[in-house]
C-alpha cells in the first residue's frame, strides 16, 4: 500500500469526474423544449450531476484530514496549513469576486432587465458574506439561492469553514476521539435534514446549510483515519464501487434527477450519495491504475478542477446569451445540448488554463518556500516548488 501523503494521480481522476459532473449539470440548465421521452431521460440524467459536489466534499475530507494527521505534532502546524490553503484558494476566489462585483454586476445593473438585474443586485448587496466565505449561511437564513454567477460558491464556503475548524479538532483531540466525533456528527447531519424537511424548510436551504452537509466531509475524514491505521483495500469492494455509482445515478434519475425532486433525495439520499462518493475515493486511492480514474481526460480535468469549478458558470451565462433558445433536430434537443455542453466545456478549460498560468501558479510556488515544515526561504525548496508549478499541478491540495 502506498504511503498516505504521496501524490496519487487517480485522485486527480476523482476531481476530474466531480468537476465534469458539476459542469454538465450546469450546462444542461437550459430551457427544455422537447417532449420526446429520450430528451426527458437525457435531462434527468444530466440533472444528477450535482453529486459531483458531494464527491468534492468526500475527497476534501479525506485529503485534508490526512494532511492534518500527518502534521499533527508539527511546531508550525497551524501556520503551515492555513498559509498553504490561503495561497491555493484565495487568489482565484477573490479574483473571481472582484470580477463579479466590480465588472459584471455593475454592467448587469445598468444594462440588464427584470430577473437578471434583480439577481445581480441581490448578490451585490450580500458581498460581505461572500468575502467572509459565509454566502451559504446568508442563503440559509434568507431562504434564497443566489444565482448570477455566484450560486455555486456556497460549496466553497462550506469547505472553507471546514478548513478553519477541522485543524483545531485534529490538533487538540486524540485520533480515537476524532473518529468518534465523525461517527456521531455524520448521522446527525441526516437527522438534521429530516427535521428541517419535516418543518417545511426548502430543499435549496437544506442543500446549502453547513451542518446539514457534513456527511461527505466526515465520511472522507473517517476514510483518512482508517488509512492511517492500515486499512486493507479489498479488491471486490473497489470493483463494485463504479457499479454502485451507476446505480445511484440511475436511481436519482428515476426520482427526477434534481436534488429537490423528492424529499428522499435531500434527506436520506444525500447520506447515500456521500457514502458512494467516499467509496469512489477509496477505490481511486487503493487502485493506482484504475481504468476510470487513471484516464488521461479525467486526470487532466482534475488538475485544473478548482478553476474549472469557479469559472464555468460565467462561460455558461455567456453561451446562453450568445446562443439563445435551444434548437431541435428531428424533434430532439439532445444534439444541440451536446454541442452546447462541448463548447462550454472547451471554453471553460481554456479559461482554467489561463487562470492557472497567469494567476494561480504565481502563488502556488510560494507554498513550499514560506509554508513548509522546513525552514522558510530555502533556495532548493523554491526551485522544487517552481518546477512543480511549471508542471501544472493546479489541483494540489498540499
Amino acid at each position: 500500500m502506498r504511503e498516505h501523503g504521496t501524490h496519487v494521480s487517480t485522485l486527480d481522476g476523482v476531481r476530474g469526474l466531480a468537476v465534469l459532473l458539476v459542469m454538465l449539470y450546469h450546462f444542461a440548465h437550459v430551457d427544455l423544449v422537447s417532449e420526446l421521452p429520450a430528451d426527458r431521460l437525457f435531462y434527468r440524467l444530466a440533472m444528477t450531476g450535482w453529486i459531483g459536489v458531494d464527491l468534492f466534499f468526500a475527497l476534501s475530507g479525506f485529503l485534508i484530514t490526512g494532511i492534518l494527521l500527518r502534521s499533527k505534532e508539527a511546531s508550525r502546524y497551524f501556520g503551515v496549513f492555513y498559509g498553504r490553503r490561503a495561497l491555493r484558494i484565495f487568489p482565484l476566489y477573490y479574483g473571481y469576486l472582484a470580477l463579479l462585483f466590480w465588472v459584471i454586476f455593475p454592467l448587469v445593473s445598468h444594462h440588464g432587465v427584470g430577473d437578471e438585474r434583480a439577481k445581480a443586485e441581490a448578490v451585490q448587496a450580500s458581498w460581505p458574506w461572500f468575502v467572509l466565505y459565509l454566502s451559504n449561511i446568508k442563503q440559509t437564513f434568507a431562504g434564497v439561492f443566489f444565482g448570477a454567477g455566484a450560486g455555486h460558491l456556497w460549496s466553497l464556503a462550506i469547505e472553507e469553514q471546514f478548513y478553519v475548524i477541522w485543524p483545531l479538532v485534529i490538533r487538540y483531540l486524540p485520533v480515537a476521539v476524532v473518529r468518534r466525533v465523525c461517527l456521531v456528527l455524520l448521522p446527525l447531519a441526516l437527522v438534521l435534514r429530516i427535521g428541517m424537511a419535516a418543518s417545511g424548510v426548502s430543499a435549496d436551504t437544506i442543500w446549502v446549510f453547513t451542518l446539514a452537509r457534513l456527511d461527505g466531509l466526515l465520511a472522507g475524514a473517517l476514510l483518512a483515519i482508517a488509512v492511517q491505521r492500515g486499512l486493507v483495500f479489498e479488491g471486490w469492494l473497489m470493483r463494485g464501487m463504479p457499479l454502485a455509482f451507476v446505480t445511484l445515478v440511475c436511481g436519482l434519475a428515476v426520482m427526477g434527477g434534481h436534488v429537490e425532486s423528492s424529499p428522499w433525495i435531500y434527506t436520506v439520499g444525500l447520506t447515500v450519495v456521500a457514502l458512494v462518493a467516499v467509496g469512489l475515493v477509496y477505490t481511486a486511492y487503493g487502485s493506482q491504475r484504475h481504468p476510470l480514474f487513471s484516464h488521461p481526460a479525467l486526470t487532466f480535468l482534475g488538475k485544473y478542477s478548482y478553476a474549472l469549478y469557479v469559472l464555468h458558470p460565467l462561460v455558461r451565462e455567456a453561451a446562453v446569451k450568445a446562443l439563445g433558445t435551444p434548437r431541435l433536430l428531428f424533434g430532439s434537443q439532445i444534439p444541440w445540448q451536446i454541442a452546447f455542453s462541448a463548447a462550454c466545456l472547451a471554453a471553460s478549460v481554456l479559461m482554467a488554463l489561463l487562470s492557472w498560468h497567469l494567476l494561480e501558479k504565481r502563488f502556488h510556488r510560494w507554498k513550499e518556500v514560506f509554508f513548509s515544515y522546513r525552514e522558510p526561504g530555502d533556495f532548493q525548496t523554491l526551485q522544487r516548488s517552481s518546477r512543480a508549478a511549471e508542471n501544472g499541478s493546479a489541483s494540489t491540495l498540499h
